[in-house]
């Protein structure tokens, strides 16, 4: 009704929420970011991690790619996978 408070709507449910969606992973990240379980709101299982990396076009992040596995994976063997492919994804995308 006119005049009445809105409600600010609800949160969407971690389910529906892609990293970077609020800008919280892809806009301020600085490269590889680890999610383990339950300490962050981007993964609703506390069973799982996530292992993300922003990439660029021309200097600016347009997205990020990750690896979504079991909070005991080979994080030694993920973080630089991920790591490299974020930056040859971005050196593919530069425009020269």
């Amino acid at each position: 009704m006119p005049g009445e408070p809105t409600a600010t709507p609800p949160r969407p449910p971690a389910t529906m929420r892609a990293p970077g969606a609020d800008g919280s992973l892809s806009g301020r990240a600085q490269g590889v970011q680890i999610f383990i379980g339950g300490e962050s709101d981007t993964l609703p299982l506390d069973e799982m991690s996530l292992v993300v990396a922003p990439y660029e076009v021309d200097g600016q992040v347009v997205g990020t790619l990750g690896v979504i596995g079991p909070t005991r994976m080979a994080y030694e063997r993920v973080i630089p996978i991920v790591d490299i492919t974020a930056r040859l994804l971005s050196n593919a995308l530069r425009r020269d």
